[in-house]
């Protein structure tokens, strides 16, 4: 694990104690088994206490522009793994602190150093009420996005391309950036193979590279899409 100059040799707050050099999390003494991106994050946190750590910043630090992951739901699960060491609740934090849709903060001390927490305002609440919804619109169009995607994998299992393809278009159609990326990109297969299904070639063929076109920055040794290439080759 990389560490800046500055950063002492043990980072301690609560019961608990982490190691940069290390990457080791102890608490009262006794090792913790966590690795990886929840104690990049940890230590990222522990170095600006008090601060926002935002999302954007993980993003860049621990999912380099080139590696194809859902970031979102990659970042939430370390965060659940790093909470559950900590024994840390979201709703009641006593060393992180999230910053709804933007962030998250270390609100605990750092070898010894006590913190203010910064003062809640109405503004701050009305805020956090608008983001709260934004969220619920975004976890809803989630939702339906993937009850279509699971109902047109439905109708191409009973070979129905029509209906399959209808369904996959409500996604692929989506206005505006759609909530989970992976669904926009998958979709686009299960389009083409409806085409495909439906007995339209030329349809199947422009799915099949938009597909492509998407999947550019990805794994191409993943079976999936080693398998597309193969339904694309044989309708050439």
């Amino acid at each position: 694990m990389k560490t800046s100059s500055s950063v002492p040799p043990t980072l301690r707050f609560g019961m608990f104690e982490l190691n940069p050099r290390a990457g080791e999390l102890r608490k009262k003494g006794m090792k913790i088994r966590l690795q990886g991106q929840p104690v990049e994050i940890l230590l990222m946190l522990l170095e600006r206490p008090g601060e926002t750590l935002t999302r954007e910043e993980l993003q860049k630090k621990l999912w380099p522009a080139d590696t194809f992951v859902d970031f979102e739901q990659g970042l939430n699960n370390a965060m659940k793994r790093l909470r559950a060491a900590l024994d840390d609740n979201a709703e009641s934090p006593h060393f992180i602190e999230t910053l709804p849709r933007h962030g998250y903060r270390f609100i605990g001390s750092v070898n010894g150093s006590e913190l203010t927490r910064p003062t809640v305002t109405n503004d701050d609440r009305k805020e956090s009420a608008s983001t709260d919804q934004e969220d619920g619109r975004k976890l809803q169009s989630e939702v339906l996005l993937a009850y279509c995607y699971l109902r047109g994998q439905a109708h191409l299992v009973a070979k129905q391309g029509k209906e399959a393809a209808a369904q996959f278009r409500k996604i692929t159609d989506h206005r505006g950036a759609l909530p989970n990326f992976l669904f926009g990109v998958m979709a686009h297969l299960g389009l083409a193979r409806a085409y495909a299904l439906d007995g339209d070639a030329v349809k199947s063929r422009a799915a099949y590279e938009e597909f492509f076109a998407l999947w550019e920055a990805a794994d191409s040794n993943i079976p999936i899409f080693q398998q597309a290439k193969m339904e694309y080759a044989r309708l050439r």
